[in-house]
């Protein structure tokens, strides 16, 4: 039985060392930055994993089980996600739900300069190795303050998630 068991065992190493290890859905490399990225592809579980370039990574959507979507990204953010401040939950005067955010100087010039390039597409905002939201640009966004819509327990957890983030890297 023992000798059954380790024939076993050496044959998939045999196999997996033959072949190589069996296709996998594309991931997050460890230390990618939170921030804004301009969307270089799209790709879907039912397509094959997007072909990347040198400095490209497929970056999964946030989903509530295994991811099925993959925005292919730049190595780093066109805006890194450095705040000015604590970004703020509120309701604004019609009742919406938002989390107000503020950019540091440096970061708001770059903010406006992608979404000035990037007017009418779609753009990436990643936190903690995931895309949490592609909004579509409607217009270059001045200032770096921005206001955040969703529901409630995600406003939540993104501001939990944005803010340690931000302290964790101040503290370095």
């Amino acid at each position: 039985m023992r000798s059954a068991i380790l024939a076993c065992v050496i044959l998939m190493i045999v196999v997996a060392q033959m072949f190589g290890e069996p296709p996998r859905p594309p991931s997050t490399p460890p230390g990618l930055a939170n921030g804004a990225y301009a969307i270089a592809g799209h790709c879907t579980g039912q397509q094959a994993a997007p072909t990347l370039g040198p400095h490209e990574r497929a970056v999964p959507v946030a989903s509530e089980g295994v991811p099925t979507d993959f925005f292919v990204l730049a190595d780093a953010p066109d805006v890194a996600l450095d705040l000015a401040r604590e970004p703020v939950l509120k309701t604004r005067s019609d009742g919406v739900q938002v989390l107000s955010v503020e950019l540091n100087q440096t970061q708001a010039a770059a903010l406006h300069n992608m979404t000035a390039a990037h007017n009418n597409e779609q753009i990436a905002v990643v936190v903690d190795g995931v895309v949490v939201m592609s909004p579509k640009v409607r217009c270059p966004i001045d200032g770096g303050k921005l206001e955040i819509s969703a529901s409630q327990g995600d406003l939540n957890r993104l501001k939990q998630s944005l803010w340690p983030a931000v302290e964790s890297q101040l503290h370095r």
